[in-house]
């Protein structure tokens, strides 16, 4: 991958430079750490621009990036079929949890009110 980023004309590097940082903070720099091989520090200072990013950094940078995706997509996969196998297996299929419902305390005067009003409907219906 290396090879390629030092082949570009500086303006394009610029802007290939740019673009990785940008993506880069979509993930967390203790990740890009452990990957990239970089200290924390060193991705911390090279994403807020206080290192310049040289091609070497950037290559660096993207391959990271690209294996964090790779994992992302993997572990996505492997979270899929999880879900898919306990839903054949059962697992998860608990049955319906049951509706709670709370007591309404009336006045007699309200259930009186309420029982007139049913009366009314039912009487409408026929």
């Amino acid at each position: 991958m290396d090879q390629w980023v030092y082949r570009l004309p500086k303006k394009d590097f610029k802007k290939l430079a740019a673009v990785t940082i940008r993506e880069s903070k979509k993930y967390r720099q203790s990740e890009l750490a452990r990957v990239s091989g970089f200290s924390p520090r060193h991705v911390s200072r090279l994403i807020s621009g206080k290192v310049a990013a040289t091609p070497h950094s950037i290559a660096r940078l993207q391959a990271a990036i690209n294996a964090l995706e790779k994992e992302k997509r993997e572990t996505a996969e492997i979270l899929s079929r999880a879900r898919q196998a306990s839903q054949k297996s059962g697992f998860g299929n608990s049955p319906p949890r049951p509706v709670l419902t709370r007591q309404i305390s009336t006045t007699p005067f309200q259930a009186n009110a309420l029982q007139a009003r049913k009366c009314s409907l039912n009487s409408n219906r026929h």
